[in-house]
């Protein structure tokens, strides 16, 4: 798979592997990707991966999601914790710091807000 998150998090869709791309299914062709059907010959951020690479696309989001936790300042116990909780309950829809001292990571997901202490304790 050649689409992958760029250096500042934003996804890059390749046109071969975009819904709206050449070898996609969609109705509604994009204007630019529509006749890409090679990796590596255009993209975008606002392209939809097609079906058969999303669960690659979880994969690599759930690494991008360890590596903004580790860019907070978290220690290595909230990291394992948030790891866990990532592979428990799928991907959350934000990750953010809740105290300035990053003394705890707080997870949104959809039913469910949940703290990560700095010794790994988490509690919701």
């Amino acid at each position: 798979m050649e689409s992958c998150f760029d250096s500042r998090g934003k996804f890059y869709v390749d046109c071969a592997e975009c819904n709206r791309g050449g070898n996609g299914s969609s109705d509604e062709k994009c204007s630019c990707g529509h006749r890409i059907t090679k990796v590596q010959r255009g993209g975008c951020f606002i392209g939809e991966l097609m079906g058969k690479y999303k669960s690659k696309f979880d994969e690599l989001r759930k690494k991008e999601m360890i590596k903004d936790v580790q860019k907070m300042g978290a220690s290595k116990a909230q990291v394992d914790k948030c790891e866990e909780l990532i592979n428990e309950k799928g991907i959350p829809t934000s990750i953010h710091p809740l105290l300035c001292d990053n003394s705890c990571i707080m997870m949104e997901f959809s039913d469910i807000s949940i703290g990560v202490e700095t010794d790994g304790h988490a509690h919701s």
